[in-house]
């Protein structure tokens, strides 16, 4: 019996949302973090992606997509910069506590931290939006 190929192995993603992504192993391994799971076995079920919401997962398989069909370096380079405009789009003249929950990321300053932060860097906190 023949070995099925990366290219033809399916992965299922789930979102922190609970939402299943079946992509191609081949493009899923462009992710260090997938692949490292991948190489360490664990990619027998459900991969869970605590962190990342279905929205944001679909956008990241395009990209992950794109890097592995083989497509030309240009090419690579057009749809990345696509892709990186889109999230600096989203994430223009927001506050770090909106981009922390849209990306889950802790807040890992101390409050005095945060606010040495944001009394050198005052400029950097003008017209921010919070919605």
């Amino acid at each position: 019996m023949a070995e099925i190929s990366a290219e033809e192995r399916t992965l299922t993603l789930l979102s922190s949302d609970g939402e299943r992504f079946m992509v191609p192993e081949a493009a899923a391994v462009q992710s260090k973090t997938i692949k490292n799971i991948v190489e360490d076995g664990c990619s027998g079920g459900p991969i869970p992606l605590a962190n990342v919401s279905s929205k944001v997962l679909a956008e990241v398989i395009v990209f992950l997509k794109n890097h592995a069909n083989g497509s030309e370096i240009e090419e690579q380079k057009k749809s990345d910069e696509t892709f990186l405009k889109e999230i600096a789009d989203r994430i223009r003249d927001k506050s770090p506590e909106w981009v922390r929950n849209l990306f889950g990321i802790e807040n890992d300053y101390t409050p005095e931290e945060e606010e040495a932060v944001r009394m050198e860097y005052a400029w950097a906190f003008d017209d921010i939006n919070d919605d």
